[in-house]
């Protein structure tokens, strides 16, 4: 049994806003594993749920040690996947911290390799799923793909790679306006703190050069 949940952030102590939002049911609903592999960006993100699970129905089933984020979800596939029932309440109980040093909130290339690589690992462990399961999950690791490749970037740029960074965006064009958006919300908080912010970075993150996005992404992150 799992309930909605309610983010929060160190900046605020107001709510701001709920893992299911407006697709939150109006009564408990059960869920099912293909609810799990959704492609849609604009779906919730169903491993954020903490459910109560029976020691017992999870017949030995363990967290994966060998990946950092992405773990719950992976525990509630094979949970599912092995005839597990979840229900979800339209209640939010659980307040959700995020903060610029979460797991989740920054991830590395290699998080998202490894989620890709769990959901590959699924697929060979439970070989007779059903064609619309095996669409769904091709479809969310086609997904996974752009966070892959945009976290790629700004490690290359962190690291003053700048001509592969520069490949990857002319290889990946679709990149630079998620690149701009980060660069304005890290501009803003440099803002806030002043003493972190380059003299040499422009107000618009349109002019800045890479060696500009490096210190950005340094300073802030």
């Amino acid at each position: 049994m799992a309930d909605d949940l309610t983010y929060f952030h160190d900046a605020s102590i107001r709510p701001a806003g709920t893992l299911m939002g407006t697709n939150r049911p109006e009564k408990p609903a059960g869920l099912s594993a293909t609810c799990f592999v959704s492609a849609d960006p604009n779906a919730p993100q169903l491993g954020y749920l903490k459910p109560l699970i029976r020691r017992t129905a999870l017949s030995g089933l363990r967290y994966r040690e060998d990946i950092k984020i992405g773990e719950d979800h992976d525990l509630y596939m094979r949970f599912l996947l092995n005839g597990g029932r979840m229900h979800l309440l339209p209640q939010s109980y659980y307040l959700y911290r995020r903060h610029n040093s979460s797991l989740s909130y920054r991830m590395h290339p290699d998080d998202v390799a490894a989620i890709i690589s769990a959901q590959d690992d699924l697929l060979r462990d439970y070989p007779d799923l059903s064609d619309g399961m095996l669409d769904h999950m091709a479809l969310r690791r086609a997904a996974l793909q752009r966070p892959l490749a945009f976290e790629t970037l700004v490690q290359e740029i962190r690291g003053r790679h700048f001509g592969r960074a520069m490949g990857q965006l002319v290889h990946r064009p679709s990149l630079l306006p998620q690149l701009v958006k980060v660069g304005k919300s890290r501009l803003a908080r440099a803002l806030v703190r002043p003493r972190n912010a380059s003299a040499v970075i422009a107000r618009d993150p349109s002019e800045w050069t890479l060696q500009d996005w490096s210190v950005m992404l340094e300073k802030t992150m």
